[in-house]
């Protein structure tokens, strides 16, 4: 899509009947990885739930990583964690939601 001037993402995300932990850190670094190498420019994945992980699946991609989830969390301020340790790792911003609005916590 770069020779149309448009960026490609992929939400590249573990998935299928035998995945039990969509958010496990080798499966994320593939997937993510693969994408790039099927030529996306941008990369939508899961936060692994740990900076070190996060940092190894940012590291072994080629593209740019964007967080696009991760474990839940119970609050805005675990969530804003998260969302601080996927850029500290190295990514470059997060894709959010239906995960933010999903926190327990009280909005006026």
């Amino acid at each position: 899509m770069r020779y149309l001037g448009y960026a490609l993402d992929r939400n590249d995300v573990p998935r299928g009947k035998d995945i039990k932990n969509s958010n496990d850190a080798e499966l994320v670094a593939h997937v993510a990885r693969a994408g790039a190498e099927l030529g996306a420019d941008i990369i939508k994945t899961n936060y692994t739930g740990d900076f070190d992980t996060f940092r190894n699946v940012v590291e072994g991609c080629p593209a740019p990583v964007v967080m696009a989830g991760g474990p839940k969390t119970n609050t805005d301020e675990e969530f804003l964690e998260m969302v601080r340790g996927s850029i500290d790792a190295g990514g470059r911003g997060v894709a959010i939601g239906e995960m933010f609005s999903s926190t327990t916590t009280q909005r006026p």
